[in-house]
């Protein structure tokens, strides 16, 4: 906020001293906030001793208490309310501020100003999907949620932000990919490779796919934020849903939270840097980013295609099946399909980035708005033949196989909802001889009076 808001004051007022004194704070009222809470949960007398998830927490605790965790509940919600209000509170205003400031300035210092954002929203953001994910299942009971549930709420909390903040960061601050003092560029190529003395190359990807969009920037900005945004509510709402309604924890209704999850990952792996570089002068994509969000993107659709295929295959079940369904599709055969889905997927498309990473090459212009493998392996400086074989037999294993699941489940359900219907009458007016003359005599009737 002060950076954008007050920059000539920035020095002055953002000192490291000051910095260190907010950060040590922040650390020191926390530590504190949190032995309080711990002391609070020791003195509880306990008369249970099973805590089911993958991890201790206060909440978990307090639930095993004999007792009424009063005290507890009430300092647990003044302290959220001071630990989550006061915070969104100086975020909220700082990004009012901004915006406000920003609708004022030059369009060159506004596309500096949305780049300097854009890593603290993309942080915020993902630490606060985080915590919703974890919010929601401390409040709903434990035994209604399915095992893989609690094991995807405690993974996304505690893995995904801290991988997903320093994957942000490198992406996006040209401070982490800048030269040294000690080094001086020999030669700087409008492609985006910069060679320097000790013989590193950083090479960022230009992405040409933008074109000159000149005024209608800021259109494309706002539908992609639009959409963005809608795209994730729905999916975290349907998401929740089925979380927290117990009669939705059917096979089906499991398949499709794994399907609204993976939309939301293929999503964000795409949206928020194509909108950053919408408001970027320079449409480009470091080395390192290029060949994370083609594995994001691989994964999203080759997993999309899995949990449809199961989803196929469920409804093939319950249809053709009806009186087995239950003993066939149970939840635990379900979970198992799912898990291998996503594992196959990370698996198959990380071996697709070994094979990438290892090629030379020899330009950095992707002709499109962001990174797939096609498009870096076509940079090769040498012939991709391993690359090319390796995707043609995994493209003939991922897209067939779900295909022909597909398509054979679709074949059944028409053959049992359209075929029979069709065919019955059919051969019971033909071979029927009562009503073979009963139809003759109708249409007797009425053609000939």
């Amino acid at each position: 906020y002060i950076a954008i808001c007050n920059p000539l004051r920035y020095s002055m007022i953002m000192t490291k001293v000051k910095v260190s004194t907010l950060l040590i704070f922040a650390w020191l009222s926390s530590i504190c906030i949190i032995l309080i809470v711990i002391v609070l949960s020791v003195r509880l007398p306990l008369c249970g001793s099973a805590i089911e998830k993958l991890y201790c927490d206060n909440v978990s605790i307090m639930m095993l208490s004999c007792v009424e965790p009063s005290i507890n509940n009430i300092y647990g919600v003044i302290m959220a309310a001071i630990g989550i209000g006061v915070p969104l509170i100086i975020i909220i205003y700082s990004y009012i501020q901004i915006l406000n400031v920003c609708l004022k300035i030059s369009k060159e210092a506004r596309t500096k100003a949305f780049h300097t954002c854009g890593t603290h929203l993309l942080t915020f953001f993902s630490f606060v999907i985080g915590a919703l994910f974890v919010l929601i299942g401390n409040r709903v009971n434990s035994k209604s949620v399915p095992v893989f549930v609690s094991v995807i709420l405690s993974l996304e909390f505690l893995l995904i932000p801290p991988l997903f903040n320093p994957t942000i960061y490198g992406v996006y601050n040209k401070e982490f990919f800048s030269i040294p003092k000690d080094n001086t560029v020999l030669q700087e190529q409008k492609s985006g490779i910069l060679i320097i003395k000790n013989g590193i190359y950083i090479c960022v990807f230009i992405l040409s796919g933008f074109g000159k969009m000149d005024r209608a920037m800021f259109f494309y900005f706002a539908c992609t934020l639009v959409l963005f945004l809608a795209n994730t509510f729905v999916n975290i709402v349907l998401i929740a849903v089925i979380i927290l309604e117990e009669s939705l924890h059917e096979p089906i209704y499991i398949c499709l939270c794994n399907l609204s999850f993976n939309e939301l990952f293929g999503s964000c792996s795409l949206l928020p840097h194509l909108m950053a570089n919408l408001l970027s002068e320079t449409k480009s994509i470091s080395y390192s980013g290029c060949f994370i969000q083609v594995f994001c993107l691989h994964t999203y659709g080759t997993i999309e295609l899995l949990i449809l295929s199961v989803m196929a295959y469920d409804r093939y079940v319950a249809i053709c099946n009806p009186l087995r369904y239950s003993m066939i599709m149970t939840k635990v055969k379900v979970s198992k399909l799912l898990i291998f889905a996503w594992l196959s997927s990370i698996s198959t498309i990380l071996i697709v980035i070994v094979l990438s990473v290892r090629l030379p090459l020899c330009g950095s212009t992707i002709e499109k708005l962001h990174c797939d493998n096609v498009s870096v392996m076509k940079l090769s400086c040498v012939e991709s033949t391993i690359n090319n074989i390796y995707e043609l037999i995994m493209i003939a294993i991922v897209i067939g196989v779900p295909l022909i699941i597909i398509t054979y489940s679709v074949i059944l359900f028409l053959e049992f909802l359209v075929i029979p219907p069709l065919i019955n009458p059919t051969i019971y007016g033909v071979r029927t001889e009562q009503i073979r003359n009963a139809i003759g005599k109708l249409f007797r009737k009425r053609i000939l009076p």
